[in-house]
């Protein structure tokens, strides 16, 4: 077994060895024992459950809150020929269930699902039919309503695990205190669990606190950080305004930085973090909406604007700095008043109870069972002002708890369309306007097609991309045609409605009013700990790791701002609400000369090093990949340092395993050569040793029978008729990767005859809607066809469609 482990970690995740507490919280779940997981952020968590899965028989499922970041994790795995995959709600319901009868086949090891996915009882049967060897909890602390961030869906998990058989279940998390680590123990029905604590210290991360004056003064205060040059970090703030105040004052002294809170569009936020994590935008300012899952070893600091509502946060964001080992700063800038947002966010999550009796009053006062009405019109309703919107919400979840209104889901509200005239009258009606609005009718009568009904709901995004038009364009053309009586057209609702499900007076309401009363009281006491953090003049690496119930052996850190004792840093007790003179306020900042701890893979051939980044983030691009997932930093410092001219040289690399190597060895290797010729005296500086062995550790050479490229061995499994599954499994890749494989080689003009994948009438289907789209963009094709045509579908037939039109040309040419 330990030969197997070894190989696989080696093979599979190219690590030539464990790091503190992997292999023993490994061998317990391979020994089918509960286990609580605390490691640090950046430590190695997921190899621990990552492993075992590959050795275990079945599908192992990860638990995990972090919707967005899914798909990176999973490509990560499916690189490292891993068959991984995820179900969350970025997926259609058809894909859903695709994915769930592959689980049921066999196909995966690992499984990514959201918390929330296991509400649905039909999901949850199809589950249980599956073999499922681990169960792993990631973020475990959001189980815990003693946590930072507790999910109510995570508390489903202990009956998932029971209905599941009860396989082996892990939990993981990188922030929990003694009493949270109980909770979780209690809360997931844990069965005698090993606990492994890998320890909270972070030694590299330079701890600072800094009183401030004002909102000036907190500026300077991260000019003065940012001077130092080449830096790259995130800072915290409180609030969206304080976000958006931060990135403008930034970007108007040069510094290029982006904002990131949950006010801004989906697509903009996506933006800014995949420009955070490609490297090309050194600085995000953003609330706490922004970093969990966050993997990125090179930042500098951690700054918080704002202090945050308790250590656990502050630790788990300082958590993001220095993942590499080496000196990162973590400076939190400290004004009492700034206390005083974190109390009104307990004020929000804690409504009293008069409040949340007088939210369902009114609901239950407008007299329909369904309602649409935004908080902003609730709290007016209820003669509060908007600044209680956050309280209202809050109102309205403990009321949803207590099952006596449902709410709906923000953004699954449609616009509502219904014809009041026959199709052939709207038609008529329609002839002498303009040409926008004769598509617009044309688009609401073809999904009426067939149909007796007469109202259809409309995703205006979708619309708007197929009929390229935008959407104020579509809602002027759309109030014209409801004013003619002949459409009557219904916008999307921008709030969440919510349906009532239990009408009782108010004094009935059974809801625990003390239990919330307790949680406010709890909130409160996390925070005062956080102030007392920030006021306190003893050593911050001692006050944080006594918090989460470590011992520190020396009185002292060497490496923060109380044991440096730097000017203008701690060492302050103003009292609340104003500041003494002499706090340190003026007082000129020390910028220490921290000695950064030997680098394990230091960068040699600095030229080469920046040739492959850049190399890397084009490949990312055109691959739609993070770019850690094609080769991380220290993959590139160890070609640096080794200088591979071959294939197996390159092979030999740790890190380089063979399917990296056989889809990215060429371009790799070109960029290595065209290096060497412009420095001939470049030498190599290392050889690859073994851990284990202290030998050469030396890699098989791939064997790629015609010596192409990826795309060329698909070819020749294709050409001795293997069907796409077969290539997918003898390769270990995705269909779908396998899909794009026969794409690239229609697109070189080779012969691939789609009547082997789909049949005569699918790909009929699908080239009428490519017809009809007049569209080479795969989105509002799949907008004209049935919800069972998956995109690898299309995305082959119209290849081919275009390929064919091409030699069309060339022909009457």
């Amino acid at each position: 077994m330990n030969d197997e482990r070894f190989n696989i970690l080696k093979e599979k995740f190219h690590f030539s060895g464990f790091r503190k507490w992997q292999e023993e919280i490994i061998n317990t779940l391979l020994q089918r024992r509960d286990a609580v997981v605390i490691m640090p952020t950046g430590s190695g968590k997921s190899l621990c459950y990552q492993l075992p899965a590959l050795l275990l028989d079945g599908v192992t499922l990860v638990i995990s809150p972090l919707i967005a970041l899914m798909k990176d994790q999973v490509d990560g795995l499916v690189q490292n020929q891993i068959p991984a995959t995820f179900i969350n709600s970025t997926l259609s319901p058809s894909e859903q269930w695709q994915r769930l009868r592959e689980i049921q086949q066999g196909r995966y090891k690992l499984v990514y699902i959201a918390p929330e996915r296991f509400r649905n009882t039909g999901f949850m049967e199809g589950i249980q039919s599956c073999q499922v060897s681990l169960f792993a909890v990631d973020e475990a602390h959001c189980v815990s309503e003693w946590g930072h961030d507790f999910r109510p869906d995570y508390l489903r998990l202990k009956g998932v695990a029971e209905k599941l058989g009860h396989p082996p279940v892990a939990a993981l998390t990188a922030t929990a205190t003694p009493d949270v680590r109980r909770d979780i123990i209690t809360q997931l029905g844990l069965r005698q669990p090993i606990t492994y604590v890998a320890g909270f210290d972070r030694p590299n991360l330079l701890l600072q606190v800094k009183g401030v004056a004002g909102e000036d003064d907190k500026i300077d205060a991260i000019l003065a950080l940012l001077r130092r040059g080449g830096q790259k970090g995130i800072i915290y703030a409180a609030t969206r305004k304080n976000v958006d105040a931060v990135t403008q004052a930034l970007m108007l002294k040069g510094y290029k930085a982006g904002g990131y809170h949950a006010g801004m569009e989906m697509e903009a936020r996506k933006s800014v973090q995949d420009r955070f994590m490609e490297g090309t935008l050194p600085i995000v300012v953003a609330t706490n909406a922004f970093g969990m899952g966050i993997d990125k070893a090179d930042l500098r600091f951690v700054i918080h604007y704002d202090i945050p509502g308790s250590l656990e946060a502050y630790y788990q964001e300082i958590g993001r700095a220095g993942r590499d080992g080496k000196p990162a700063t973590c400076r939190l800038l400290f004004n009492y008043a700034d206390t005083f947002t974190q109390e009104f966010f307990i004020d929000g999550s804690y409504p009293p109870r008069d409040m949340i009796e007088r939210v369902y009053e009114v609901l239950c006062g407008i007299g329909a069972d369904e309602i649409e009405m935004t908080q902003k019109a609730l709290a007016e309703r209820i003669a509060r002002t908007k600044s209680n919107e956050m309280a209202i919400s809050s109102c309205l979840k403990i009321l949803e708890k207590g099952g006596y209104i449902e709410r709906g889901s923000e953004g699954e509200h449609l616009a509502r369309v219904t014809l009041r005239v026959e199709p052939e009258e709207l038609l008529h009606q329609v002839e002498g306007k303009s040409a926008s609005q004769k598509e617009i009718v044309n688009y609401c009568l073809d999904i009426l097609s067939g149909s007796k009904d007469k109202t259809i709901l409309v995703d205006l995004n979708m619309m708007a991309e197929h009929l390229n038009l935008s959407q104020e364009q579509l809602r002027r053309n759309f109030s014209l045609l409801h004013q003619t009586g002949a459409m009557e057209y219904r916008p999307p609702f921008r709030g969440r409605g919510l349906k009532i499900l239990s009408r009782v007076p108010v004094s009935k309401l059974n809801i625990n009013f003390q239990e919330i009363e307790r949680r406010s009281l709890f909130e409160r006491k996390k925070l005062k700990k956080m102030i007392d953090y920030a006021y306190s003049d003893r050593c911050l690496r001692r006050f944080i790791l006594e918090y989460f119930g470590e011992r520190m052996t020396k009185s002292s850190c060497d490496n923060c701002s109380n044991c440096l004792e730097e000017d203008g840093l701690s060492s302050f007790k103003p009292f609340p609400g104003h500041f003494k003179k002499d706090a340190g306020f003026g007082g000129k900042e020390r910028v220490m000369k921290l000695t950064a701890p030997e680098d394990p893979s230091p960068v040699f051939h600095e030229e080469l090093f920046a040739s492959l980044k850049e190399m890397r983030l084009n490949i990312a691009r055109d691959s739609n990949l993070p770019p850690f997932v094609i080769f991380h930093d220290r993959v590139l410092r160890a070609i640096c340092q080794q200088l591979p001219r071959t294939i197996s040289e390159l092979l030999a690399v740790k890190g380089c395993g063979e399917y990296k190597v056989s889809v990215y060895g060429s371009q790799t290797l070109d960029v290595v050569k065209a290096y060497l010729k412009r420095h001939p005296e470049a030498k190599p500086l290392s050889e690859p040793l073994s851990k284990h062995t202290g030998t050469v550790l030396k890699r098989p050479v791939l064997k790629n029978p015609s010596g192409g490229s990826t795309v060329e061995i698909t070819w020749m499994l294709w050409e001795k008729g293997l069907t796409l599954k077969e290539i997918a499994a003898k390769r270990g890749l995705t269909p779908s990767t396998i899909v794009e494989h026969l794409a690239q080689l229609i697109g070189e003009g080779r012969s691939i005859d789609l009547n082997r994948i789909l049949s005569k009438e699918r790909i009929a289907l699908i080239e009428d809607a490519i017809v009809r789209g007049g569209s080479e963009r795969l989105a509002p094709i799949r907008a004209l066809l049935p919800q069972d045509v998956s995109y690898d579908e299309i995305r082959l037939v119209l290849g081919q469609y275009i390929q064919k039109t091409k030699n069309q040309n060339r022909n009457r040419s």
